[in-house]
């Protein structure tokens, strides 16, 4: 039997009607303009100051993995006219998604210099954040009263201004910023399409539809769930309203072909890197670590910004495990963190009914996002309105059982005391990013004054190496590193790389090899000399080489040594 089909036909009926009295966009921004302008004002300066201000150097060190990958398809298409991008020069194009460094090509493009390339992705990064946060406070506002809708406005920017995973997603060509934005924009149009009293049949917003849900699911492919949002809703319009079923048919077949070509398109990077990942991390995790990691720690970060670094050690400790308890404070931070998700469960079950199209899709899609545990908190972003709504449902059903008079009290007050709260949010927000970014929980907020050491910690060591790099020449230099740093330095000062293996002899021995360590926190620069050692091992185990140091540099929380590698004598 159909699971829809298991589902009370009055609980579509529901969430059709619940919908279709949805205020729609342009309404809540005409109403609530003065916040938008004073709270999205505020990050906008903000993010703008911190962009203006920090030397990029600062984050040379964190361009690895995704950051890196998309940079480098970017790099690859302006270059080649082409995203099949390689971190060595000797190593197969990586299948990933093309389309987050696909629209930060033009970017590339237009600035010759990294710096100006990474400080124009910012740019345009804070603006897909200003977007996506605005319309995440137009989600969260579903479940306001219209008195109150501007505190959706508020905590949703202050909510994006203190997430470290929204920060990454500003500083950096990621794909978690965009693909959230395109996939609330594509539900928001498909929700004011199904719930229209005009007909569903409309050329013009089904192609709007269809343009976000394509470059949607080019960013990340979990996109087709959105379906699922579109079938509940079109049932529930069904319920209400009986149309001719051969026209939902053809749509839903076409739908289908749709999907079936973007899979087809991008065969590479689905069946060859992201369709294995989470069947390989199910197969291999830890399951009560995966279970664990979503309700002490993926769910409370969509409510509570930075949720993770309230605990004294990363809890998750490897791809497979996570450890929640490894301290007193840890265990009882993870006991308020099944509180939290306790709450949002609670407000998710009260919702059933109006919220039944989100609630499905976000079931269709949780084994998927669940399975990812490093990267379930990040993945859930997109979704993280809902969350709100949830946990706004459930908190209310909690103050329910509060005394009357109380009740009132806090009901007269209320602005003041959300007020208040975002107030206190903010600054025990911050306070736990300075206590993090100077190195322990015991820190003083007083010391965000020495933030300028903080980041000179890291240009001290990378704005040097940098400048030593590109002195090399490009037509007969070649880099080696260990597997972390592989491709940074093509990204940043464009030189190539070659990766360790059987070959790297002729290359030393025809053109300037030179072998970079590099450490860019205090955590890997405890490790510097093993991470030297092993890399060294590595080329020895396909020949002899000698080793003569041509730079060096090192600050509080970073260093880096460049070694030029010739055969052995």
């Amino acid at each position: 039997m159909n699971t829809l089909d298991t589902i009370d036909r009055n609980s579509f009926l529901t969430s059709f009607r619940f919908h279709e009295q949805l205020d729609s966009p342009l309404e809540f921004v005409r109403r609530e303009w003065l916040a938008i302008l004073v709270f999205g004002g505020a990050f906008t300066g903000i993010m703008l100051v911190i962009v203006a201000l920090i030397d990029q150097s600062f984050f040379y060190p964190r361009l690895q993995t995704d950051a890196l990958l998309y940079y480098l398809k970017a790099k690859s298409l302006v270059d080649s006219g082409t995203t099949s991008a390689r971190l060595a020069i000797n190593l197969a194009p990586f299948p990933y998604a093309s389309m987050p460094g696909a629209m930060r090509a033009p970017l590339v493009a237009l600035f010759s210099d990294f710096d100006n390339q990474l400080r124009a992705i910012q740019v345009l990064n804070i603006v897909i954040t200003n977007a996506l946060a605005l319309m995440s406070a137009y989600v969260f506002s579903w479940v306001l009263p219209r008195s109150r809708q501007w505190m959706a406005v508020g905590f949703a920017f202050g909510f994006v201004l203190l997430s470290p995973w929204w920060m990454a997603n500003i500083f950096f060509a990621l794909a978690d910023g965009p693909y959230a934005a395109f996939s609330l924009a594509s539900m928001i149009v498909a929700i004011r399409v199904v719930t229209s009293p005009r007909s569903v049949w409309r050329p013009l917003p089904i192609l709007m539809f269809a343009v976000l849900f394509v470059i949607a699911f080019l960013f990340r492919y979990t996109e087709p769930v959105v379906l699922v949002l579109i079938a509940v809703l079109l049932k529930g319009r069904r319920a209400g309203h009986p149309r001719e079923p051969t026209k939902l048919l053809i749509a839903l077949a076409a739908a289908a072909l749709g999907v079936g070509a973007l899979v087809l398109a991008n065969s590479d990077a689905i069946f060859g890197r992201y369709l294995a990942e989470p069947l390989g991390l199910l197969m291999r995790g830890d399951k009560e670590s995966i279970f664990l990691n979503f309700i002490v720690l993926a769910v409370p970060e969509q409510v509570v910004p930075g949720f993770a670094l309230m605990f004294s050690h990363p809890p998750i400790i490897s791809l497979y495990a996570a450890e929640f308890a490894s301290t007193k404070m840890d265990a009882a931070w993870s006991t308020i963190g099944v509180a939290i998700t306790s709450v949002v469960g609670l407000g998710a079950w009260r919702l059933r009914d109006r919220f039944l199209p989100e609630i499905l899709m976000l079931l269709c899609v949780l084994p998927v996002l669940v399975a990812m545990m490093p990267s379930t908190s990040r993945y859930f972003m997109t979704y993280q309105s809902f969350f709100w709504i949830a946990l706004y449902e459930g908190g209310r059903a909690l103050v329910a059982q509060i005394p009357t008079t109380i009740r009132r009290s806090i009901a007269s007050h209320s602005g003041v005391l959300a007020t208040l709260a975002l107030a206190v949010g903010l600054a025990g927000g911050l306070r736990a990013r300075v206590g993090r970014v100077r190195g322990g929980a015991g820190s003083r907020l007083s010391r965000l004054t020495s933030l300028s050491q903080y980041t000179h910690s890291y240009t001290g060591t990378y704005r040097p190496l940098r400048q030593f790099l590109e002195t090399l020449p490009r037509d007969r230099t070649f880099l080696t590193s260990s597997a972390g740093s592989l491709g940074r330095w093509k990204a940043i000062a464009n030189l190539d790389y070659y990766a360790i293996d059987s070959t790297i002899t002729k290359i030393a021995a025809h053109k300037d090899l030179y072998l970079v360590i590099e450490c860019g926190s205090a955590e890997l620069c405890a490790h510097e000399v093993q991470i030297e050692a092993r890399t060294k091992d590595k080329l020895c185990a396909v020949g002899e080489f000698d080793y003569q140091l041509v730079f060096e540099a090192s600050a509080e929380k970073s260093g880096a040594r460049v070694f030029r590698v010739r055969p052995a004598t």
